[in-house]
């Protein structure tokens, strides 16, 4: 069992080496003639398949003794970053095939990557948090422009990666643990951006957290433990960075929505545990 567990790690592994690869002529993919396109495409999906059937491998033979190793994770973690570039380089209908493919296993892509949550994703760079973000303050700009419209703006409308989303989503409202555990990825990449100074990805993912992930018709806060302990990192340092903000109305006001769509919750967090963490040393 043990051996085969290892075996399965490798491919990850290099499966993960895999999709990497294809990335780089994903990039340069202006430079084929279509019918080499569709062809290096095809290639494409079927290492995306591959890779999605390969999750559900580890993950079935996933134990509480023996838990998925951290390439699972990583892989999730391409898979997602792979939509994206799919999207922004090839197009929504190349990358909409990529949604359909990985549909049937969709909860193994959730599962696995909610199976770091006790660790931080802070090690490494991830393009599809930063692209949500940006889609989620398009919506709530309504038109995508503001002051900075050209940042907010830069994404393409990502309506493949919209959908997978979504559908990720309706999949998490029906299992809590696993909503915990995946809404805490939010919340830390949420604290990564506000670190970097990087206001408006902060008010953006958020707002897909308090808009989208969490809504009370479908559950309460006082149900995300993993979520109300990590919120007691974020709601703090946004304050305190608001403060330093005074003279830059634009950055300012980016805090302060963020605040004020925490601030029901933060009120809640006090009113469970009788603390306050501002107040304490």
């Amino acid at each position: 069992m043990q051996e085969s567990v290892f075996a399965k790690q490798k491919r990850i592994s290099n499966t993960v080496k895999m999709l990497t690869a294809v990335l780089k002529f994903v990039v340069d993919a202006t430079m084929f003639k279509e019918e080499d396109l569709k062809d290096i495409f095809l290639c494409l999906k079927s290492s995306f398949t591959y890779a999605a059937k390969l999750l559900n491998l580890v993950l079935t033979s996933s134990t509480e003794a023996l838990p998925p190793p951290l390439e699972a994770y990583d892989l999730a973690n391409d898979m997602l970053d792979l939509v994206i570039s799919t999207e922004l380089y090839l197009g929504s209908s190349y990358a909409a095939h990529l949604v359909a493919a990985v549909k049937p296993w969709l909860p193994d892509l959730i599962l696995a990557l909610g199976s770091k949550n006790i660790m931080k994703p802070t090690l490494e760079e991830r393009m599809w948090p930063s692209v949500l973000a940006k889609i989620e303050l398009r919506e709530l700009t309504e038109v995508g422009l503001d002051e900075e419209g050209d940042r907010v703006s830069e994404p393409a409308e990502f309506s493949a990666f919209k959908k997978l989303v979504e559908m990720m989503v309706l999949l998490l409202r029906g299992n809590i643990n696993v909503l915990d555990a995946i809404g805490v990825i939010f919340l830390t990449y949420s604290v990564v951006e506000l670190e970097r100074k990087e206001f408006e990805l902060v008010l953006g993912l958020l707002h897909f957290v308090c808009v989208k992930l969490v809504r009370r018709e479908h559950v309460e806060w006082g149900e995300l433990k993993l979520m109300l302990a990590t919120l007691q990192d974020i709601y703090p340092q946004i304050e305190r960075e608001a403060e330093e903000l005074c003279s830059n109305e634009h950055a300012w006001q980016k805090l302060e929505s963020a605040r004020a769509m925490l601030e029901p919750v933060w009120m809640y967090y006090i009113y469970e545990t009788g603390r306050d963490p501002t107040t304490e040393e």
